[in-house]
């Protein structure tokens, strides 16, 4: 993770979030040898994805403080998350067929996003 803070004109405050990951492991059930308890081989972990950055999001953040009153102030702010809309995956597949089933197409392959998809939230906050 890497945050970064920055004044830009007119008052306004500039903040960053970025988030970069190798993912996470995911374990493979192999049957390969067969079904049977001394054949089947669970192997937690066993499993990762094939690209290095598997998870990635950029999140800004710009905010412009007011003060409304003596020791009272207000802001307002607009956030964006995962700013370039980068999907992230998990529920990867890790099942390996027995002898004489077909193949697993489908291993290593992800199943659902995780993280959020880009998103917008505006708001305001006061402090006494």
């Amino acid at each position: 993770m890497l945050s970064a803070i920055a004044a830009v004109p007119y008052g306004f405050k500039l903040s960053s979030l970025i988030t970069l990951g190798t993912g996470l492991p995911f374990n493979i059930a192999d049957a390969s040898a067969g079904t049977a308890p001394a054949d089947f081989k669970f192997r937690r972990n066993a499993g990762r994805a094939d690209d290095f950055i598997q998870f990635k999001q950029i999140d800004l953040r710009l905010a412009k403080e007011l003060e409304v009153a003596p020791h009272q102030r207000a802001a307002v702010f607009l956030e964006v998350f995962n700013l370039f809309n980068w999907y992230n995956y998990g529920g990867y597949n890790g099942d390996v067929p027995a002898p004489g089933a077909p193949p697993n197409m489908n291993f290593g392959k992800p199943s659902v996003i995780v993280g959020p998809t880009r998103s917008v939230q505006a708001g305001l906050s006061y402090a006494f």
